[in-house]
């Protein structure tokens, strides 16, 4: 019967015959003897765990000598183990992963590699939620970490008050991490975030124009404006023709208009949040709109900064490749005014909008899938339009409800039956 027998690493194996009294330290590797005292090649263990030295292929490609963690009890055991794993090798389906990074330093390098893919805005966010992660286990090595660790970090932020989308934003940034750490550079075998689930939460409805008011909206940008009024008005009408966002809206050139294959360009020369190039179909009130807002000249940005239009001649055209910073102070200040009642009542509001200055702008995105959606348009057009990824599943999800509801109203209209 074999016993177990280990010699510190580096040491010499003891004399046949002759068991080594030295007591081994248990947190370095030992050298695992056979029953006649002998070394078993390859086979080392420290602090009760077996491992299997041996050379490998790394996920790189490159050959390496790793100690291959076992998950046998026994010597016995180990030595069969240790064969598989040869045999696994030598049949290329052995992979061993290297030593995974602490998470705080794997997260640096993940923002640091998607420094360039992501939007300013996206990269923000998501170092807000990792920072949170980083106070909490940025000590912990990549592969340490496991579905307890998660659902711990989400119960103590739940716990702290901190609101269920939230903390789902939490764990979809942890989640782009470990990704890009298994798949981008495979450094580890296994995703932790795989074993866990969005907090649960019920969104709130989303509250939703009516195209009635949107053209009160605009007019009223060309009543009170007096300087940024026209394009302003324009802005709001073409937001809510193709549901595009106002930073996109901004970096529209007139070469992205199509004419001929009735088509308007998103994110053709300046990156959108996707950085990619979509296209919105013409509908008539888009074509309308276009058309208003078209120029002799019909070059350059479709909302060109217009104070170079009261610069001197010859600074013009150098302002002219500069568009508009953005128009959100003139909506701010547009959104004060429609508060009053008479002014409500001069371009047709019938009642206060209660808009919230931060996502009054995203509104006219919702209205016009809100439309789509009531005019019967499939899902995964609509979310090829607005520039979602996923065939139209948040759409479906956000406003099915809105096809049902005008389903039945419809149904309604059937009187002659």
């Amino acid at each position: 019967m074999s016993r177990i027998v280990t010699v510190p690493l580096g040491s010499a194996p003891p004399r046949k015959g002759v068991v080594s009294d030295a007591k081994p330290d248990k947190y370095a590797f030992n050298k695992v003897l056979d029953g006649r005292k002998q070394p078993i090649r390859g086979l080392w263990q420290r602090n009760g765990t077996f491992y299997a030295q041996m050379t490998v292929k790394l996920p790189s490609g490159a050959a390496k000598v790793k100690r291959v963690k076992l998950k046998a009890d026994s010597v016995a055991a180990a030595v069969t183990e240790m064969h598989g794993k040869i045999q696994e090798r030598d049949k290329g389906e052995l992979i061993v992963f290297p030593k995974a990074p602490p998470l705080g330093e794997f997260i640096e390098r993940y923002l640091a590699d998607h420094k360039s893919l992501k939007s300013e805005k996206t990269l923000k966010t998501e170092t807000s939620s990792l920072n949170q992660w980083k106070q909490v286990y940025g000590k912990y090595p990549l592969d340490a970490i496991h579905v307890g660790h998660l659902n711990e970090f989400r119960a103590a932020r739940l716990k702290a008050g901190v609101g269920a989308r939230t903390v789902n934003a939490d764990r979809s940034a942890i989640r782009n991490v470990f990704q890009y750490a298994k798949v981008g550079l495979r450094l580890i075998a296994q995703d932790p975030t795989d074993g866990t689930k969005p907090a649960k939460y019920k969104a709130k409805r989303k509250q939703l124009l009516t195209t009635e008011e949107v053209e009160a909206m605009a007019a009223a940008a060309l009543k009170f404006c007096k300087f940024s009024g026209k394009a302003l008005s324009n802005l709001i009408l073409l937001l809510a023709s193709t549901g595009m966002r106002v930073s996109e809206a901004m970096a529209l050139r007139w070469e992205d208009v199509e004419w001929e294959r009735r088509r308007l360009a998103i994110g053709q020369f300046r990156e959108n949040k996707n950085r990619e190039v979509r296209y919105v179909d013409f509908n008539p009130r888009l074509e309308t709109v276009l058309k208003g807002m078209q120029r002799p000249d019909a070059k350059g940005w479709l909302f060109p900064n217009e104070r170079s239009a009261k610069k001197p001649e010859g600074e013009t055209a150098a302002a002219e490749k500069k568009p508009c910073g953005s128009m959100r102070k003139a909506f701010e200040g547009l959104l004060e005014r429609l508060k009053v009642e008479e002014n409500r009542k001069a371009v047709g509001l019938t009642e206060d909008l209660d808009l919230k200055n931060q996502e009054a702008f995203h509104l006219f995105r919702h209205y016009f899938i809100s439309q789509c959606v009531m005019a019967g348009i499939d899902f995964m057009t609509i979310a090829t339009w607005v520039g979602h990824k996923d065939g139209g599943v948040l759409i479906g999800k956000v406003y099915g409800h809105l096809a049902n509801d005008h389903s039945a109203k419809q149904a309604q209209k059937l009187t002659s039956l």
